[in-house]
């Protein structure tokens, strides 16, 4: 497979932000499970693991094997669920002599906890292992799960010029932690990962001066609060609401503001929320650019600014770019 991230790209320090996942813990046609892939330099991280990510990573030319570093924001299963597709599918070795597959253990990088995740993950999936080596070729060393965990703020990965700090969020209950996200610099350039999170001070201090801001979203109608036996407002507090998102964005002022993770139900007889909607309800506290970012969206910060391209699935390609701005 070909890496198609920088495809014709200049020669200047490139931030990229890839949603390879926008949906939810319900399965969806179009939008997979959580999942952000960012390229700095010539280094590519992957953050959270939702339903899917290994197509979308298949479309974009990207094997999971070429990943230097994975990262987890937390347990909830839809930000998990694609872990061991993603371990199991880097360590299989290609069959058409490219020498494709993973030759090193993989890095998993993820709050306290995240060591018996791996561990329960290799031991589910030790004879599929065992059959790899024996029968398939797959290198023992390409099989393990080589962990760091952390706890609290902090740097939790570096090197090439790459700076990967991880700081706690708020899910909104205290048995969804840990929780956190994520901030990548890389030579003047940044993108900040919200996690789960509600309204939290702490992403906007570590958010502050970022060039892409990604963040989570849930937008719900007024009759979908009211429905008898609804879960829909208790998760709206475990969620960022379009208000309180523009509240985050006007304190950041990022180049631009990305929605993924987007939780818009209907109910009650009202259907889902609009994507125009959801920006229309956005500007009532924040007046910069906002997308509400699509699967495959891509997110480019170089040195002449920051831009927005959409993948065009028919034509296995990205499009024109457009200036952040222009989603002012």
């Amino acid at each position: 497979m070909l890496d198609k991230l920088f495809e014709g790209a200049n020669s200047e320090p490139e931030l990229a932000v890839t949603l390879l996942g926008t949906g939810s813990v319900l399965p969806e046609i179009k939008r997979f499970g959580p999942s952000t892939l960012v390229r700095a330099g010539r280094q590519t991280f992957l953050f959270d693991f939702g339903r899917g990510l290994t197509i979308r990573l298949a479309q974009i030319g990207i094997h999971p094997s070429t990943i230097d570093a994975n990262f987890l924001t937390h347990f909830h299963s839809d930000h998990t669920v694609g872990l061991p597709d993603v371990w199991l599918t880097a360590m299989v070795p290609a069959i058409d002599g490219s020498g494709i597959g993973r030759k090193t253990a993989m890095n998993l990088i993820g709050p306290k906890g995240t060591a018996i995740l791996a561990a329960g993950l290799k031991q589910a999936y030790a004879a599929d292992v065992a059959i790899r080596c024996a029968c398939d070729g797959t290198p023992l060393s390409g099989t393990d799960l080589n962990v760091t965990e952390f706890q609290g703020d902090g740097v939790v990965y570096e090197a090439d010029g790459v700076v990967v700090t991880a700081f706690t969020v708020d899910h909104g209950h205290e048995a969804i932690r840990p929780a956190v996200g994520f901030r990548v610099d890389y030579k003047g350039r940044s993108a900040v990962l919200s996690g789960d999170t509600r309204y939290c001070d702490n992403l906007v201090r570590a958010a502050r001066g970022a060039d892409i801001l990604v963040h989570e979203i849930m937008m719900a109608p007024d009759r979908a609060l009211k429905v008898p036996g609804s879960r829909v407002p208790r998760v709206l507090t475990y969620h960022t609401n379009p208000e309180a998102a523009g509240r985050v964005f006007s304190q950041v002022l990022p180049k631009v503001a990305v929605y993924t993770h987007l939780i818009l139900p209907g109910g009650g007889g009202s259907p889902p929320p609009t994507l125009d909607s959801l920006i229309a309800a956005t500007r009532a506290t924040y007046g910069g650019p906002v997308v509400a970012g699509a699967d495959l969206d891509r997110i480019v910060s170089r040195a002449d600014g920051v831009f927005v391209q959409h993948f065009d699935a028919a034509a296995q390609r990205y499009d024109t770019e457009i200036p952040a701005l222009h989603f002012a």
